[in-house]
């Protein structure tokens, strides 16, 4: 398997996952689309930090692992336990600083919106001008 391959299934895994668990931990309608996009994001930015921590730490040498594996998965671990955490960080701020609405039904928005003008109501749009 090409490693681009491995990278991106990796990506989706924690995406989705992280994204699933982020939604339950804040008990609050997050967007799926806004969870899994940050989840994909941290997960791909953090990606040369950790190569960089491995490196650091004597686990890397180039290409090649040099250590036995228990370190490798505890590293791994952590690594992701940090990513995780970060993700949850933020998208409680993104929710804080711009909550997410669930978008409404086309057909009963313009349905709702021609009796508001019809009763010569003001109309609320979804949108701000």
């Amino acid at each position: 398997m090409p490693i681009w391959l491995a990278v991106l299934l990796l990506t989706a895994v924690f995406a989705v996952l992280s994204a699933w668990v982020s939604r339950r931990l804040l008990d609050a309608q997050i967007g799926w689309v806004r969870a899994l996009v940050t989840s994909a994001v941290v997960f791909l930015g953090s990606l040369p930090l950790t190569v960089w921590v491995f490196e650091q730490a004597d686990i890397l040498d180039g290409d090649r692992v040099v250590v036995q594996s228990p370190i490798v998965l505890a590293f791994v671990a952590l690594v992701l336990g940090w990513m995780f955490a970060v993700v949850v960080i933020v998208l409680v701020t993104l929710e804080f600083l711009w909550p997410s609405r669930p978008l409404g039904n086309p057909v009963t928005i313009v349905r709702e919106a021609f009796r508001r003008r019809d009763r010569g109501q003001p109309t609320t749009a979804p949108w701000r001008w």
